[in-house]
């Protein structure tokens, strides 16, 4: 498979773009499409990651391993290291048809949301303790999103900071930083309702849901 070519004027959008077009129909391995986002470095890979957990209808195969995946992101983002993930993982293969399906809903996003990602606080984007601090952040998160709820939206409220946090480190924008700490309120209100309704009070809740 031919390498993604390193375009530093590129958009969001466009980056995606030359992703779908690198796989040419073809299943892409977990490893190849994680060793191919870094190369743009951690943050498109977490945008890539977090963004089908905050679609209404989850994408087979990709839901089900995408919050353990950003942890790891997450926990080699603290050490400053590229991303490891165990043989098993990265071997995993998945289809084009999802593959499809995530960029064709990822790309028009992409499109709408750059136009408001600028440079601006960036202090708030530095490299070092400040992003030590923001991979943590999203490793809590993911540990969250990872947690087996069957509730619709529940992925949403944990997933959508991450989403915004790797927009504003990708494009250095403070202010997206801010929104997504901001957007962790949300998620801490849910689960800390389940937290105190317990495990009885969960199960009357999925049982109501469904």
């Amino acid at each position: 498979m031919p390498a993604l070519k390193r375009n530093p004027t590129a958009s969001l959008s466009e980056d995606f773009q030359a992703i779908l077009e690198l796989a040419g129909g073809k299943p892409m391995s977990v490893a190849t499409i994680m060793d191919t986002l870094a190369i743009r470095g951690h943050a498109l890979l977490l945008v890539f990651l977090s963004f089908p957990l905050c679609l209404p209808v989850g994408i087979p195969i990709l839901t089900t391993m995408l919050g353990p995946l950003i942890g790891f992101v997450a926990f080699f983002l603290i050490l400053n290291r590229r991303p490891w993930l165990p043989r098993r993982m990265r071997d995993r293969e998945i289809p084009f048809e999802s593959l499809e399906r995530v960029f064709t809903r990822l790309i028009p996003m992409a499109q709408r949301v750059e136009k408001h990602l600028h440079r601006r606080l960036l202090p708030l984007t530095e490299k070092g303790f400040v992003m030590r601090i923001h991979a943590a952040y999203m490793f809590i998160l993911a540990v969250v999103v990872s947690l087996p709820l069957p509730i619709l939206f529940f992925n949403l409220v944990a997933a959508l900071p991450i989403l915004l946090l790797s927009l504003g480190l990708l494009k250095r924008d403070g202010v997206f930083i801010i929104l997504a700490y901001l957007a962790a309120i949300p998620c801490i209100l849910a689960y800390g309702f389940l937290a105190f309704m317990g495990r009885e009070g969960l199960r009357q809740v999925i049982h109501w849901l469904a």
